[in-house]
């Protein structure tokens, strides 16, 4: 969507196989139960581009390249640290003293209000900004419909054509809300979310909501609704900031090597396996067990972020 940008290698749940001048999604949740070595290719286009190869897999190199400009591209070093200069924009304080949100959605689609004020309170313990985190709503997107169909390189080309410029800060992670399917060759699943370029997340609403209304999780519909979108939103940030050894470094061995850069535990977050129906079923049984029904980032994970820090 945009600015001329470069290629750049992402680890997680899907690798580059030969995108066409875009990066591959960094991760993708999945309502299947998040089998690797699918590939994906074509798909319906607002824009008319198609054909962005890539895999699902996770066992890639565990370093990312990011961008300081607005889109998210690739660039070049980071000086003495380990992080790229995207990610540095994340976790130090002296060129972006907040994080923003843009968040586009189709009409109906957009977020819930609890989703926004509980990512609020957990992105500000994430990056520590002394300005703060905020929610903006942007643009308000035409509706494609249900059947729509999103290839990886079509909805990468319509999210740099949305996304504000932000090189003069703050740094932004640009979020579209979307109708459609993303469609992978192969994969019969539902993605519920993506994130990728260390700047870009988009949330299959229809997909989601369809999910987390069934029958599976019975008078819990509505609450559960709220709080699935949440939990894969929350996923995708962690993705978005360099979790797991996706760009920022970990401190010890957590990261799901057969999974890509997830972790290791069912008690964190950025579990591999909430990338599918395991998801909801976690969220019903926190439900039926009186606990919070958020789940948080792992001691590890936080680790690595105060270590980035």
């Amino acid at each position: 969507m945009g600015a001329p940008h470069s290629r750049a290698a992402w680890s997680l749940c899907v690798l580059l196989l030969g995108c066409s001048d875009a990066e591959s999604p960094t991760s993708q949740v999945s309502a299947n139960a998040g089998a690797t070595g699918q590939a994906a290719s074509g798909g319906a286009s607002s824009t008319g581009a198609g054909g962005s190869g890539v895999s699902r897999g996770g066992t890639a190199a565990n370093a990312q390249a990011g961008s300081s400009g607005s889109l998210g591209g690739a660039s070049g070093g980071a000086g003495s640290s380990l992080l790229s200069e995207r990610l540095q924009r994340y976790y130090l304080h002296d060129t972006d003293r907040s994080v923003r949100f843009e968040l586009d959605a189709v009409t109906g689609l957009g977020p819930y209000a609890s989703s926004t004020e509980y990512l609020s309170e957990l992105v500000g313990r994430l990056l520590n900004k002394p300005d703060g985190v905020s929610f903006e709503a942007d643009e308000s997107l035409p509706p494609l419909g249900e059947g729509f169909e999103w290839s990886f390189e079509s909805l990468d080309t319509y999210a740099r054509a949305h996304a504000q410029d932000d090189t003069d800060g703050p740094v932004t992670i640009h979020v579209l809300f979307v109708d459609g399917r993303y469609v992978t060759e192969g994969n019969a699943g539902t993605v519920l979310g993506l994130a990728w370029g260390q700047r870009f997340i988009a949330l299959f609403q229809e997909q989601l909501r369809a999910g987390c209304s069934s029958g599976l999780l019975g008078g819990l519909q509505d609450g559960t609704c709220e709080v699935a979108e949440r939990n894969v939103w929350a996923h995708e940030i962690g993705h978005v900031i360099g979790l797991v050894d996706n760009g920022v470094p970990i401190q010890s061995a957590h990261r799901d090597a057969e999974h890509g850069a997830h972790d290791v535990s069912d008690a964190c977050v950025m579990y591999w396996a909430y990338e599918g129906p395991a998801l909801f079923d976690t969220l019903l049984s926190r439900f039926n067990a009186g606990q919070s029904p958020d789940i948080d980032f792992c001691e590890n994970c936080w680790a690595d972020l105060a270590a980035a820090r």
